[in-house]
Formats: structure tokens, C-alpha cells, sequence
């Protein structure tokens, strides 16, 4: 059953539309004004939107207005209005309304709009899920045995190089195969990390995650000292054990892995790298902070897939794919990542990432 949002300050109107709209089988709430609409759509997602313009508190401009800040709202959007003027029309339509219907309307015209925008929204909704499968197979071919085959020979043939070169002492091309290794294994690491959210993705969609509850034998210590060695900032790691010891899944590991990469990047080395896992009554989180001047905690709260923040400062961050598999982990367990902040001096600011995972 779709749900809609009625929002309109005259009683009468407000509570005939809901009658007539509840008849045809949809799902109804009235909201009496704009400023009570914008708190509603903030806790509950609509399927379609009926809004009165002329209201107290906040009209139906305003309203539009605030709710397409976020680029991500994309119900589809009908005014009320008994005013005929043009400029009226004009202005709802610049701000994105999908259709207008005029007060007093009749109700099978009010139906129609109904239907012709959710069946609209429908076939969009339907051309971009084709649109995110023939993407999803590229990418697959793309980064599939025709991608990481030619470089693993790459890898291989450079490493000969370098071993001839360091024994003619060539330390020009001994320094030119070292930038290849590193520009080889940073392609490599972006088709495991691309590979392993949509292999992710798509397990969650069959219901195919295997693992979920079972704990990795090794501990996630092994896990946070391995990544820290590689980027060469075992020295900057601060770590508290808890006690007793706390065992997590691989998948979790996956997502602290992600999490500790995402603070060596935004990181400058010799700065601590805070990680602190612990168990309350809520269930477990594992929080890891870091200090930076190259990102916010709300730049990173709103990261999207295949975005780049930052990128002047930040050059090697990637494609945004490990936060993205972060999500997706959490999501698997009912769980939430949330990045803080605490400023500390000047633009310098501590970013605290929580991955919490709830008892079930």
C-alpha cells in the first residue's frame, strides 16, 4: 500500500482528501501545517506528497524548498492551491512540484494526479535499478580476470625489472619500478575493494550472507596491527584491549579494515591513531579516531559511492568504496557507523568513527 502525506491547514479540505484518497486504497496522514510536514518527513518516508501553498507557519514554497536541500528527495510532489496566477504555477514548478491541482478540484481529477505521478515515479525508479545492473555488469567485467589478470603480470614482470636493476645498481630504475609496484597494487586494491561491495551488495539481496553471526578465530588486534603496518604507522597506534578479549566476524574485520585505512589517509604520520573496542549493555561498538585537517566527520557522514572529497589534499583516498562497504557491513547487522568530531587547534580536528553493532 503506498502511503501519502496530506498537508493542508483548512480541516474540511484536509479531511475530505484523506477520505477520498483512503477510498482508492492508499494509505493517508494529514499533517495541519507546513513546519509540522518538515518534522514528519524527517522520521517517515512518503511515496507522494499533497501540499496546500497558502499556509501558516511555513507555506507550501518554503516547504518544497527545505525538502530539495537534499539531493537525495525524489517523492513526487503535488500542490494545492486556489490561486490561478502564473507566476504561482511558474514558481512551483522551478522548485521541482510535479504536478498542480486547483482548488476546488474533483475528486477523480485528484485521483488521476495521483496515479499518473506514482506510476511516473514507478518507471524511473525502474530505469535507474536497469541502469544500476548494466553498471554493476560493466564494473564487473571491467574489474573481472581482464583487469586483474594483466596486472598481476604487470606486478610480476616489474619485480624482475627491479631485481636486474638493483643488481646494475640502477637506482633510477630501481626508484621507476618502485612507483610502478605502488601504482600497481593501489589498482589491484581498488578491484578488491569495488569486488567485494558488490559481491556484498548482492548477497544481501539473495539473503546469502553465511557468516553473519560466526566469530573469526583470530583476533581483530592481528587484524588492526597488519593494516598499520603497511601504511608504517605502528607506532602512532593506541590501543586498549578490552577485557574479557571480544571476538568479531570477518565481516567485521572487513569494516574495521576499511575504517583504520580511512584514518591512516586523512592522517598525517606520527599522529595517534585511537582504538577502543568495548561492550555495554547496548551491544558492541569498536570506535577508532584519528586527527586531521582534510575532511569533517560531516563530509564523511554524507559520503557517497564513487565520490571524492577533498581530493587537492587527499590525493590517495580512493573512490569512496570503503566507507561504502562499511555501511553495507553495518547494515547487515543492524548496526550503525557514525562519524564525530572534536576540534582540537586551529583546523586540526579529531574524527571519531563508531561502528556499533547491537544485541540481538
Amino acid at each position: 500500500m503506498k502511503n501519502i502525506l496530506v498537508i493542508e491547514d483548512e480541516q474540511d479540505i484536509r479531511e475530505s482528501i484523506q477520505e477520498i484518497v483512503e477510498m482508492a486504497g492508499y494509505a493517508v496522514t494529514p499533517i495541519a501545517n507546513g513546519a509540522a510536514g518538515i518534522k514528519e518527513l524527517m522520521h517517515n518516508p512518503y511515496d507522494l506528497i499533497i501540499c496546500d501553498i497558502m499556509m501558516p507557519e511555513m507555506d507550501g514554497f518554503s516547504l518544497l524548498s527545505a525538502l530539495k536541500k537534499d539531493p537525495s528527495f525524489v517523492t513526487p510532489f503535488i500542490f494545492l492551491t486556489a490561486k490561478v496566477q502564473s507566476n504561482d504555477f511558474r514558481t512551483g514548478m522551478n522548485l521541482g512540484a510535479d504536478d498542480y491541482l486547483h482548488k476546488p478540484f474533483k475528486s477523480k481529477d485528484l485521483l488521476i494526479a495521483i496515479e499518473t505521478r506514482l506510476l511516473k515515479h514507478e518507471k524511473l525508479n525502474q530505469l535507474q535499478s536497469q541502469k544500476a545492473a548494466m553498471l554493476e555488469k560493466t564494473i564487473e567485467l571491467m574489474v573481472g580476470h581482464e583487469f586483474k589478470n594483466p596486472m598481476n603480470g604487470i606486478i610480476n614482470f616489474n619485480t624482475l625489472i627491479a631485481e636486474n636493476a638493483i643488481s646494475l645498481n640502477n637506482e633510477k630504475l630501481q626508484s621507476l619500478c618502485s612507483y610502478l609496484h605502488i601504482s600497481a597494487e593501489r589498482l589491484l586494491n581498488t578491484y578488491d575493494k569495488i569486488n567485494t561491495y558488490y559481491t556484498l551488495q548482492k548477497a544481501v539481496q539473495l539473503n546469502e550472507i553465511s557468516e553473519e553471526g560466526a566469530s573469526d578465530p583470530h583476533h581483530i588486534v592481528d587484524v588492526i596491527k597488519s593494516l598499520l603496518h603497511k601504511f608504517d604507522r605502528v607506532k602512532d597506534l593506541d590501543y586498549t584491549e578490552p577485557k574479557p578479549a571480544l571476538f568479531f566476524s570477518k565481516l567485521i574485520h572487513t569494516a574495521v579494515k576499511e575504517l583504520i585505512e580511512n584514518a591512516c589517509k586523512f592522517s598525517e604520520k606520527g599522529t595517534p591513531i585511537c582504538i577502543r573496542i568495548f561492550e555495554d549493555t547496548t551491544g558492541r561498538s569498536i570506535r577508532i579516531s584519528n586527527r586531521t585537517m582534510h575532511t569533517t566527520a560531516a563530509a564523511l557522514n554524507k559520503y557517497l559511492l564513487f565520490e571524492q572529497h577533498h581530493r587537492e589534499v587527499a590525493e590517495q583516498q580512493g573512490l569512496g568504496i570503503g566507507i561504502a562497504i562499511t555501511k553495507l557491513i553495518a547494515s547487515i547487522y543492524k548496526g550503525s557507523i557514525e562519524f564525530n568530531e572534536v576540534e582540537k587547534e586551529s583546523a586540526v580536528r579529531e574524527i571519531i568513527a563508531e561502528l556499533h553493532l547491537p544485541n540481538r
